[in-house]
């Protein structure tokens, strides 16, 4: 139960909104996901960021997701000497963005030499 508990914090502080000085996540939660520094608290915060964004395939290939890809990236940078922690969670969360960008980018290569939709077969 300790790490479906863990996960269900992580998604909860995930929603926390941006600190005074407009950092997100902001201070208090970076504080506390670092103290305890739970791989399931970083799990679910990671996954409860990457599902929030949703569809959002407007166009062809990867582009809008390494551009959320280098978004996380710059934020894991600028945490890495505060709260390291941290930052290895958001940097998961860009990992995430770059394959799932990769996958886009399969997708419309696919679709390009089938001059088919995917899945309109």
């Amino acid at each position: 139960r300790g790490t479906i508990g863990d996960q269900y914090i992580g998604q909860l502080l995930a929603r926390a909104p941006e600190g005074e000085s407009g950092m997100w996540p902001c201070e208090a939660v970076c504080e506390a996901i670092e103290k305890t520094a739970s791989s399931g608290i970083g799990q679910g915060f990671s996954k409860s960021v990457y599902n929030s964004c949703g569809l959002h395939w407007l166009g062809k290939g990867g582009e809008q997701e390494r551009e959320l890809a280098l978004k996380y990236d710059n934020l894991a940078d600028r945490l890495y000497h505060d709260y390291p922690y941290v930052a290895v969670v958001v940097k998961e969360i860009a990992k995430s963005y770059t394959y799932e960008a990769k996958c886009r980018d399969t997708e419309a290569g696919t679709e390009k030499r089938l001059r088919t939709p995917v899945g309109s077969w």
